[in-house]
């Protein structure tokens, strides 16, 4: 299994891959949602299974 971690706070959206950092991102995109939907999805290729565990969700201010 991989760890995979993402933080967004506002307008920055970081990403962890096994505790490496891999995207340190500022969206700039007024016009994308800073709230809604958290989907977990597979977009590429043929269909496939994607299996997860130990899914955690933590809010930023507690």
């Amino acid at each position: 299994w991989n760890d995979y971690r993402i933080r967004c706070e506002g307008d920055r959206i970081q990403l962890w891959i096994n505790d490496e950092k891999t995207v340190d991102y500022t969206e700039s995109d007024a016009d994308i949602p800073r709230a809604g939907i958290i989907a977990v999805q597979v977009h590429s290729g043929a269909p496939m299974e994607a299996w997860y565990r130990g899914l955690r969700l933590k809010l930023l201010n507690e």
